[in-house]
């Protein structure tokens, strides 16, 4: 009878806000990506590991599911953790990032903290070449929001990029 693989899901850089059964982030406390005020508690975290995303203390092929959101776009090498998402995964790796439209509009509204905090800005195109240069299946889905203004409520801005790359068997 053949073992079933586990159905573990690590969240990488998973902030206050942590989406799997094992969650990741180099901040144990208040983190300067998420801004203050907003605490990073290990105890109310499931399975918290503090580390680094460039070296994850992980075997290779742990995880069925590696996950992050808004997390890539923060990191002076987005490849390197995006290959280390996909050393410890073992059948998909899913990233959420900002479309560059978002960016836009936020860094009107906060400039401050996408000046200091977001160091890649990414659209569909750039994540395809990506993607596509380093030989990776992957599906790409952008979410869109209403922009909301008095006479034109119906303009949808994109959003948020979501990514999923499937590893090869």
């Amino acid at each position: 009878m053949k073992a079933t693989p586990s159905k573990l899901r690590l969240d990488v850089g998973c902030g206050d806000f942590p989406q799997g059964n094992v969650n990741c982030d180099l901040y144990s406390r208040e983190s300067p990506e998420i801004g203050s005020g907003r605490i990073i508690d290990p105890k109310k975290c499931p399975n918290f590991v503090r580390c680094d995303a460039y070296c994850l203390p992980f075997r290779d092929n742990t995880f069925e599911e590696v996950f992050s959101s808004h997390f890539i776009e923060h990191m002076d090498k987005p490849l390197k953790v995006l290959m280390e998402m996909l050393r410890v995964s073992n059948y998909k790796v899913t990233f959420i990032v900002p479309h560059r439209m978002r960016r836009g509009f936020r860094h009107i509204l906060y400039p401050k903290f996408c000046k200091e905090h977001h160091k890649n800005i990414f659209n569909i195109k750039n994540i395809n070449q990506w993607l596509k240069k380093i030989g990776l299946t992957f599906n790409i889905l952008v979410r869109n929001r209403p922009l909301p203004h008095p006479v034109f409520p119906i303009v949808q801005i994109p959003w948020d990029i979501t990514v999923t790359i499937y590893k090869p068997y």
